[in-house]
């Protein structure tokens, strides 16, 4: 009858060699890291995304501020609007005449508000 040695996994042999064992470690360390480098990586985008919509929403808000300076201070609301539609236009916001309540204010925002009704 042969006798059979039991089978070892290979952190538990006594016998493996020390620096297989460093190397390994070595692999495990290094992968770490670049999940690190990674994570930073993300977050870094995450938080210039953040301050970009912080300066957007800032620049909208100031745009509003100057319409209304616009309409009670200098010439009027015709004028007031020019601050408005320059907000827009830039970035082809202005809604198309076919677009779904393009008519109709009160229901165009309620439609494409953050949760529209």
């Amino acid at each position: 009858m042969e006798m059979q040695m039991p089978v070892l996994e290979l952190w538990d042999s006594p016998l493996h060699p020390l620096e297989e064992r460093l190397e390994m470690a070595k692999g495990g360390i290094e992968f770490r890291d670049k999940v690190i480098e990674n994570l930073r990586a993300q977050l870094d985008q995450a938080n210039s995304g953040i301050q970009m919509m912080g300066r957007i929403m800032h620049n909208n808000t100031v745009a509003m501020q100057a319409a209304w300076i616009e309409w009670v201070h200098g010439d009027g609301a015709e004028s007031a609007m020019q601050w408005i539609e320059n907000t827009l236009d830039g970035p082809d916001l202005i809604p198309d005449d076919d677009e779904p309540h393009s008519r109709d204010s009160q229901a165009y925002f309620d439609a494409n508000k953050t949760e529209p009704k």
